[in-house]
């Protein structure tokens, strides 16, 4: 008779983790990047065009109007993705203990540590999907919730708590780390 695994991963959540995770799941998974970025590449292209155009008065002057819209607000875009991450790491007082995760064969027990009442317990099929990066995993409750897993921080080696978690969500893995 097999004895029921159990992985507990208490996390203390970085500054560092915490910006990494927040542009993965903004610029990687969401794929936020790619308005800003072709709103960019089509100003710059009419801007492009209006400067050649040398022999139309005001050319210059819209090409240069579009020109600076055409990088400024994709830049504006960036800075206050930035700066708001900034805030919410003060907001949320990183480094600190945030959360602790159990995982067993059967389900995932998720506990608060900054409010002790707060607890919940998800079964592995409820789960919408795990991330591997480079030191760390990312497992989504929710497309819109998920937790950070740190290399590093549970009583197994990440390897080991990787190939767990794949046997138990199959095809909702996903990892991006090279190598």
């Amino acid at each position: 008779m097999s004895s029921e695994q159990v992985i507990t991963i208490p996390v203390k959540l970085s500054k560092k983790a915490f910006r990494r995770f927040a542009a993965f799941d903004t610029f990687r998974r969401q794929r936020r990047w790619r308005l800003p970025v072709w709103f960019a590449l089509i100003l710059l292209g009419f801007s492009t065009y209006l400067y050649l155009q040398t022999d139309k008065p005001q050319s210059a002057l819209i090409a240069t109007v579009l020109l600076l819209v055409g990088l400024g607000l994709p830049a504006v875009y960036f800075a206050s993705f930035y700066l708001t991450l900034h805030d919410n790491v003060k907001k949320h007082k990183l480094p600190r203990r945030t959360y602790t995760l159990t995982l067993t064969d059967r389900d995932v027990h998720i506990r608060s540590e900054v409010n002790r009442d707060e607890a919940m317990t998800l079964r592995w099929e409820q789960l919408f999907a795990a991330y591997r990066v480079k030191g760390a995993v990312y497992l989504y409750v929710l497309p819109t919730r998920a937790f950070l897993l740190p290399d590093g921080q549970a009583d197994v080696p990440a390897d080991e708590l990787w190939d767990f978690m794949q046997n138990r969500l199959n095809d909702k893995c996903r990892s991006l780390r090279r190598g």
